[in-house]
């Protein structure tokens, strides 16, 4: 009876849901560089699939058969193959170039390479002949379609992107780049759903893999899935029959919802016979909510509130086997004819594409407005689908939070939010003329950077100083060339119309000193003087270390008795601390900690400034195991620009057992996360093996070029060293104890 009562129970969940069609819209067959016929292509694959796109590469269409074309043969073959209610079979060609590849499906005529070559002359094709388009694994190996540079009227046709491809057993097919650029074209305005293709070239089509397409549809009719593809009613999966369920009221996933909407609140369902052990929410602005269910059935409410007047949202899901899967968006967009996305900002001015979806010539005003202080205001006209590139400039922003707001005929139609970094003072150090001290200079001024100050260094003459305040010029040392020693005509006039001020420290060429002297009016001072002028002091010593266990840390007393013994050892005093109230020691160590309070969080900011050293660990994000957000927060706090990356390191060369336990320069890392590292940090540990994975599934891994773990950085008075992971515990202290002692010490 209970065994009933269970399969009852999955058929009402099930029934919960659309209908759900399994397909595969990318395969090939022996009329380009596949095996075999579409006949068999279709015959096979009823087997496996709901749905069967024969898609062949267009550049092997020339050669016709018995006088038909490859296009037709196939159609043929397809309408035999269909049995509605059981089997679709589809039709349809890749273009392929340097620049990308793309699927179109169900058409006669064809286009290849040789005859377009540009994305701007395929785009015109699919627009004159209007058939559905997808981007084909969007990765640079095979190309990513200029950045996805945005053509607002080909947006109508191409209407699919694959997040997942690929015809190898295992079946991990959706990999972090192709996820990254499926963002990458919906923050450019393209309106794409999620699919997964197979892309057989082997007489496995459908088999391969469980990598699928999930077609939401009434019914298993030819017009109700191409209708459905037409609206992006589809999800990529790894897995071969998992249900998913994602809408808003009668919405559902590939949807665009033109209504006022101010608050909405979005449902997703899951079912199963594996667990869902990882869910999130993901939108334009980043990640909105992540969950740990756990479970072979899940279903959740989130209420969002729209941010501005186009935003989209999309949820990643990652099985207990690791298989993912990822949904098509739904879009939330005010009614209007000009939308603006693309919104970067660089050096005070605030870049963006704005361009118009109507097939009407149009004329707006556009409004750039910095939190509420209007910047800019001006008509914009437009060409049916026009698109124009345009940036404005802000000026110089005040520090803090800024929200970029865009406004078409008063309409709020997108916004993005910027931290600008506020600057004591810009100062100057001159490079350019044999000058002395250097190495001691350099690290002075990598010391004002992160104490708040913008550096500059001098390029070819000492003449633009338009942004200056403070100009530091070490007088030239005895060796070297005279040339480079003089100063010219040209930076003589700009450095006695300076408004700044000037600092001439002597250096060991005493006739060049004097010249300098007589040349420029500056305040001579030693450099010692320099240094107490800006609080720059010589290292401190280390008496006492405090280590935070009040923060649910990684390790407690339990595991660092080895890290104890060391300490004392050496006659240092070491204690550990629940709250971070008060800091009274010389190093503070937190090993991926949280929960933080606003007190806490200004005691160590403030314990960091004054001279304190900070030893701060995270660790990968495996289960999402990091504190990563709220470390980062630390970070940002104290000024610094590293960050945690939410990943995973992983190493098949150098490591100590396995991959996640990586070795670099002798010192251990158990499951480590990789770092994004400052301008003005200094790398501790690098290595030239180890690479970087989301492991979590949540597409918010940098993907980084070279793995990093451990960093050094000055903020204030004091030092901060940022780890990867915590190698403090007694299990890899031993093997660590020197660099310990180093990053301790020095």
């Amino acid at each position: 009876m209970k065994k009933w009562l269970s399969i009852l129970a999955i058929l009402v969940t099930f029934l919960t849901f659309a209908n759900i069609y399994y397909g595969n819209l990318h395969s090939h067959t022996s009329y380009s560089d596949g095996k075999l016929y579409p006949e068999d292509a279709y015959n096979y694959a009823k087997n496996y699939v709901d749905v069967l796109a024969v898609t062949d590469h267009a550049y092997y269409f020339e050669q016709l058969i018995n006088g038909k074309t490859k296009t037709y043969l196939t159609k043929l073959a397809a309408e035999k193959a269909t049995v509605e209610g059981e089997f679709i079979a589809l039709q349809g060609f890749e273009w392929t170039s340097g620049i990308g590849h793309i699927n179109v499906y169900e058409s006669l005529q064809w286009v290849d390479r040789n005859k377009v070559s540009s994305m701007e002359g395929f785009y015109k094709w699919i627009v004159e002949h209007k058939k559905l388009g997808q981007f084909n694994h969007p990765i640079s190996v095979f190309g990513t379609f200029n950045d996805f540079e945005y053509y607002p009227q080909a947006d109508l046709y191409m209407n699919l992107i694959e997040v997942g491809n690929g015809n190898w057993s295992a079946g991990d097919v959706i990999n972090d780049e192709m996820l990254k650029n499926y963002r990458v074209a919906l923050n450019k305005g393209w309106h794409l759903g999620a699919t997964v293709g197979q892309d057989n070239h082997k007489p496995n089509w459908g088999s391969a893999n469980e990598g699928r397409t999930g077609i939401i549809a009434q019914y298993l009719s030819y017009d109700d899935i191409m209708s459905a593809l037409w609206s992006r009613h589809t999800f990529g999966t790894e897995d071969k029959d998992v249900k998913v369920s994602f809408s808003y009221g009668n919405y559902i996933m590939g949807d665009i919802v033109k209504e006022p909407v101010e608050k909405a609140t979005l449902h997703f369902e899951y079912k199963d016979y594996d667990n869902i052990d990882y869910f999130a929410l993901i939108s334009q602005s980043g990640t909105v909510v992540e969950a740990y269910p756990r479970s072979d059935s899940y279903s959740t409410d989130i209420t969002v509130e729209i941010p501005d007047g186009y935003e989209w949202y999309y949820c990643y899901i990652k099985q207990n086997d690791s298989d993912e899967i990822v949904t098509s968006p739904i879009w939330f967009q005010k009614e209007s004819s000009i939308y603006v996305n693309n919104v970067k900002y660089n050096n005070n001015a605030i870049l963006f594409d704005i361009y118009n979806v109507t097939s009407e010539n149009v004329e707006a005003e556009l409004k750039v407005v910095d939190n509420e202080r209007v910047v800019s205001t001006e008509q914009v006209s437009f060409k049916p689908y026009g698109i124009k590139s345009l940036s404005v400039n802000l000026g110089k922003l005040s520090s803090g939070d800024h929200l970029i707001k865009f406004l078409v005929n008063d309409v709020f139609i997108q916004s993005q939010k910027i931290f600008v970094k506020s600057y004591k003072k810009t100062v100057m150090i001159d490079i350019l003329h044999e000058n002395d001290h250097m190495d001691e200079l350099k690290e002075f001024g990598q010391f004002l950077s992160e104490n708040g100050y913008r550096v500059l260094y001098s390029k070819r003459m000492l003449t633009n100083l338009k942004d200056v305040d403070i100009l530091i010029i070490s007088t030239p040392k005895v060796d070297g060339f005279d040339f480079s020693k003089d100063l010219l005509a040209p930076e003589i006039k700009a450095l006695s119309e300076f408004n700044g001020e000037i600092i001439l420290i002597p250096g060991s060429d005493e006739t060049y000193f004097d010249l300098y002297k007589q040349k420029i009016n500056g305040k001579v001072i030693e450099l010692e003087a320099l240094y107490e002028m800006f609080g720059y002091t010589t290292k401190k010593s280390v008496n006492k270390i405090i280590i935070d266990i009040g923060h649910m840390n990684d390790y407690g007393t339990a595991k660092l008795t080895k890290l104890e013994d060391f300490v004392k050892s050496l006659g240092l005093e070491i204690s550990y601390a629940s709250k971070l109230e008060v800091i009274d020691g010389d190093v503070l160590i937190i090993q991926n900690g949280k929960g933080y309070t606003e007190k806490e969080l200004e005691s160590i900011v403030n314990f960091v400034k004054k001279g304190g050293k900070l030893i701060i660990t995270s660790k990968s994000d495996y289960r999402n195991g990091g504190n990563t957000k709220e470390l980062n927060y630390i970070l940002e706090k104290i000024g610094l620009d590293t960050r945690f990356n939410d990943d995973q390191v992983i190493d098949e060369v150098n490591n100590y057992g396995a991959r996640y336990k990586i070795l670099v320069n002798g010192v251990r890392f158990y499951s480590p996360c990789s770092l994004i590292v400052g301008e003005d940090a200094r790398i501790l540990l690098e290595s030239e093996t180890a690479k970087n994975e989301d492991s979590d599934g949540n597409g918010d891994a940098v993907k980084v070029d070279k793995v990093v773990l451990a960093v050094e950085e000055q903020s204030g008075l004091g030092k901060v060293i940022i780890l990867g992971k915590s190698i403090f515990s007694d299990y890899d202290f031993d093997y660590n104890k020197e660099f310990i002692s180093n990053i301790i010490l020095n």
